[in-house]
Formats: structure tokens, C-alpha cells, sequence
């Protein structure tokens, strides 16, 4: 064999050695948990959200703005029964109020008594009186009369005031015009956007519904419509259903930025500083349940969205385009996926399939796989040993070349000029550990044991084939002959 051909071969196979060795794989891979893909987390369970039951009627306690609350009674949370004292104004000077208004009142009457004995004392005089006079105690009677007018017209005003005082001290102690659960207390009377607040806010007992909150990032995930199950706290096997009926865009949850939830979801406990600028709000959402027997007033609940089951039943049933093909030798046919290893590393994972539904085109996996691997979806980059990632923003991308052919973005590119990167040192040049190079480029080297070629140029070319083994091509006169040999694995 041509020592030429030889070097060619071990030179390149000295350097796909090196790439093969490099700790980083070249090709990174986006893979996805089957569970996620499947309809269920992890770990088994889907998204959460937090809920708490709430009344589907409230009634709302306005304050007299006028008045000063001299006792709370109640705290959010509480119960009450229709009748219980909620709070107590200030009567203090409500009293002091009365008590003028009653004097003025008093100062009145006599006043209007006194002004009608002296009307009738100057009517009896005008009788007696000589017609020149007359005139005189015609007006004084007039003016009299105008002044009581006025004074009985004060009365009623007085009198008024202090009916409205008097009904004022008598409901002096708010009560419950309902029975049912304190939802809120207001003390300023706005709420966060300055907008007017009831007092007092009571949830009616009886028809009860689901209150939750979903962040403004997770909005898509609950529309009206969208069914719900409802899960006990305390026994995951008390469940109950119901349907989404309302999402509030209008009324951001207090408390929403930073609130402890995360996503809209539930908050695992990873504290951190407040940024209003980064933080996200909330918005409140109410869900009708089917049957609310079990439920009590202010239980928290966890918040599912209920996600039809399997085509039949429990189990792994995998969307069919994440499924492979391989045929033995033998003709039969076995199916992998492409999963990441315990290594974190590609690899062609077999499994066992069971049945097919059609309409969803879903195959049952019986063996091979779990809800707790991640796979990806196959395509050019796939490849045993390749590395993985659960950003899909860090994997390598397909693209197009400029020969209408798919490339590899993040693969690691061949030197330009391989003389220079494998280059030797000039002392310790040996012909067999030379890359060849082209004709053109260089004379052919005589040895003691080669001869000079005659009336020939030798040209030879190093290139990947398709199915990425390594081929040297030579060319002598007008002949060609190739040599293909597996060196990367």
C-alpha cells in the first residue's frame, strides 16, 4: 500500500481521535420530562394552585364617614351570626350633639309661645283701640306673626335633627344583617388602587364557591369554562369538582407581588427581595363547584386543572412521533426512544409498547420508560452520547446551509488548515505521521526507499461519507480507487 495512503489514514484517525476524546459533547439535545409531556409532573402531580372557599353571595358594611369607630368587634376570618354586634361608633359626640340641639329646641318653643301671647294680646288691643291707632297694631301683629313663622319653621329643623341624632345613637352598635364568615375589614375605606371599599365585607353561609389566583405569567392556563378539581388539604382523597366561571383582570389580588406564590401557582418557599419593577401581580379567579357537600366556609384547598384521563386508564401513553424504529438483522422491528441516561447523556432507551389509540395517536408504553425520565424529540441532532439540556434556548439548533443541506450550529468546527494544527515538529518528522497535502503544493520527497515517481502527479484527499465514515480518496493518472474505513465509531 501506498505509505501515503497510510499516513492519510492514521493521520485523520489520530484526529477525529482527538475530537472523540474532547470531555464536551459536541452536539447538545433539549429533552423533556414524560411526565410534563404526558399531562402530569414529575413527580405525579400536576400544577397547583391555591384556593380557598368563599361564599358565592357577600354582603358589604359601609361606615358614616362622619362618625368615629370607638370598638371593632370582629377580625377577618371570623364567623357571625345574623344580629351580632360588628362595631360600635363613637357616642361621645353624638351626646354632646343631642344635647344642643335639644336646648335650641327648648329656646324655641318658649320663644314661639311668647310670640303668639303677644299676637293675641295686640289683637285684643286693637279692638279697644280709636281707629287712628289702628294702623299701628295692624303692623306690630304682622311683624309678630312673620317672627313665629320663622321661629316654628327653626323648630322643625331642630326637631328633625334630633330625630336623626336619636336614631343615630340607637344604632350606635352595627349589627349583622346576615350570617356567614368575615371576608375582609377595611380601615381606610379604599382598597390598593384607591378605589371605595366596604367596612366590613360578610360571605353569606350557604352557596359556597372557590376563590383562587392566578399570576399575570400563567393567565393563558385558566379561562372561563376551564374545569377544575378541588383537593382537601388534609385528605388528598377528598376531592371535588367544578368549573371556572369568572377570571377577575379588574381586581388584583392584594398581596399579589410577593405574595408567596409563585407563578400563580403554589410557592415551595424560595424567599427573596421585592422588586415592584420585576415582581408580577395576581388576579383573583372563582370556580362553581358541582357539589360543595364537605366544604366549610374559609377551607383551603389545592386547585387542579382537570385533565381528561388516558384513552384507557392509567399509564404512560406517549404522543407516537417521540418513537423510533430499528430493524435487526433477523427483520424484527424494535422501538426506542431517545432518553437521557444517568449520565445526563444520550442514549437509545428500548422500550416495550402496548396499545395504540388511534384518535389521539398515543402509544402505550409497558416497559422501558417512566414519568421520571426525559427524552427528546428526535431529529438530525440525536445521537448516542450526546449531551442533554432542560433549555431549549442552550441546545444545538438545525439550520440550513447554503446547499440546501442541514447543519449543525454548535458542533465543534474542523481546523481550516490541518497542517497547521497537527503540525510536527521539523526534527522529529517522520513521512508516516505526515498529513498528505496537495501536488500542487509541495514535490514529492525521495527516500532510500521509494523511487521518484515519473511522468505521474499523486493527489490525495481526506472527506467524511454520508453515514460518517472516514475516506481517503487517490489519484494516479487517470484512475481512482477509495478506501472507506470506520474509524470514529
Amino acid at each position: 500500500m501506498n505509505k501515503k495512503w497510510i499516513a492519510a489514514v492514521l493521520g485523520a484517525a489520530s484526529l477525529v481521535g482527538l475530537w472523540g476524546c474532547s470531555k464536551k459533547p459536541d452536539t447538545i439535545v433539549y429533552v423533556q420530562n414524560v411526565g410534563e409531556i404526558i399531562g402530569v409532573g414529575s413527580i405525579g402531580m400536576r400544577d397547583r394552585f391555591a384556593g380557598v372557599v368563599v361564599s358565592e353571595k357577600e354582603t358589604q358594611i359601609q361606615r358614616n364617614a362622619d362618625q368615629k369607630v370607638k370598638e371593632l368587634y370582629v377580625s377577618v376570618g371570623d364567623s357571625v351570626n345574623q344580629g351580632d354586634v360588628l362595631f360600635e361608633y363613637d357616642s361621645e359626640s353624638i351626646d354632646v350633639q343631642l344635647s344642643k340641639k335639644q336646648l335650641e329646641l327648648d329656646r324655641l318653643k318658649n320663644n314661639s309661645t311668647t310670640l303668639a301671647s303677644e299676637i293675641k294680646k295686640l289683637q285684643k288691643e286693637e279692638k279697644d283701640a280709636p281707629e287712628s291707632e289702628k294702623i299701628k297694631y295692624t303692623i306690630e301683629i304682622s311683624d309678630r306673626e312673620a317672627a313665629k313663622k320663622e321661629n316654628d319653621y327653626n323648630m322643625k329643623v331642630q326637631e328633625k335633627e334630633i330625630s336623626q341624632l336619636k336614631s343615630t345613637l340607637s344604632n350606635i352598635r352595627v349589627i349583622a344583617p346576615v350570617s356567614g364568615r368575615i371576608a375582609s375589614v377595611n380601615e381606610s375605606g379604599t382598597d390598593m388602587n384607591g378605589q371605595p371599599k366596604p367596612y366590613i365585607t360578610i360571605q353569606k353561609s350557604g352557596a359556597y364557591r372557590i376563590k383562587g389566583t392566578i399570576n399575570e405569567m400563567n393567565l393563558g392556563e385558566i379561562v372561563e369554562g376551564t374545569p377544575i378539581k378541588a383537593i382537601s388539604r388534609t385528605d388528598s382523597e377528598q376531592t371535588w369538582t367544578g368549573t371556572v366561571t369568572e377570571v377577575d383582570l379588574k381586581g388584583v389580588a392584594e398581596g399579589s407581588q410577593g405574595d408567596g406564590m409563585n407563578g400563580g401557582m403554589m410557592d415551595m418557599g424560595f424567599g427573596g427581595g421585592h422588586d415592584e419593577m420585576t415582581s408580577s401581580s395576581s388576579y383573583p379567579f372563582y370556580v362553581n363547584l358541582t357539589d360543595p357537600t364537605g366544604l366549610m366556609l374559609g377551607q383551603h384547598v389545592y386547585l387542579e386543572i382537570a385533565v381528561e384521563e388516558s384513552p384507557t386508564g392509567e399509564g404512560i401513553w406517549l404522543p407516537e412521533y417521540y418513537l423510533c424504529e430499528e430493524e435487526a438483522e433477523d427483520g424484527t422491528i424494535s422501538n426506542y426512544v431517545w432518553a437521557a441516561d444517568e449520565e445526563k447523556l444520550l442514549e437509545k432507551r428500548y422500550v416495550t409498547l402496548g396499545g395504540y389509540e388511534e384518535t389521539a395517536m398515543v402509544h402505550e408504553i409497558v416497559e422501558g420508560l417512566t414519568i421520571e425520565d426525559y427524552i427528546a424529540f428526535p431529529d438530525e441532532t440525536c445521537k448516542v452520547g450526546a449531551g442533554t439540556t432542560l433549555d431549549q434556548s442552550e441546545a444545538t439548533q438545525i439550520t440550513e446551509g447554503t446547499d440546501g443541506t442541514d447543519m449543525i450550529d454548535d458542533m465543534e468546527e474542523m481546523p481550516d488548515n490541518l497542517d497547521d494544527e497537527q503540525a510536527v515538529p521539523e526534527e522529529s518528522q517522520d513521512p508516516q505521521q505526515m498529513l498528505p497535502t496537495q501536488a500542487d503544493d509541495e514535490e514529492t520527497t525521495n527516500t532510500e526507499t521509494e523511487k521518484p515517481s515519473t511522468n505521474s502527479t499523486s493527489n490525495s484527499n481526506i472527506g467524511t461519507s454520508s453515514d460518517g465514515n472516514l475516506s481517503t480518496y487517490s489519484a494516479s493518472g487517470g484512475s481512482q480507487t477509495s478506501s472507506s474505513g470506520n474509524l470514529g465509531g
